[in-house]
């Protein structure tokens, strides 16, 4: 069964409590969220940040919930299924 990534959630709003946290990346990491954020055409690195980590935690989700995630192909067929591994689990 072919589950859909989980629906975006908008940006903060104004009246949310906000938090800010001192996120320490090499030269590597920082160019990687700068690519990212060209491809996803938003305005903050903390906003691709937000996105990256809905997607985290759904897959952690799925996977620690037993579901797996696979790459399925333009040709339908399923590949690379990953199931619950040690990092993954509780």
């Amino acid at each position: 069964m072919i589950k859909k990534l989980v629906k975006y959630n908008a940006p903060l709003e104004d009246t949310e409590k906000k938090y800010h946290i001192n996120l320490v990346l090499g030269s590597e990491g920082y160019e990687r969220i700068g690519k990212l954020r060209s491809k996803i055409n938003v305005k903050s690195n903390a906003e691709v940040i937000r996105r990256a980590l809905q997607v985290y935690e759904w897959l952690i989700n799925e996977v620690i919930d037993n579901n797996g995630v696979c790459y399925v192909g333009e040709d339908g067929q399923e590949s690379s299924k990953l199931q619950k591994v040690k990092m993954f689990t509780k």
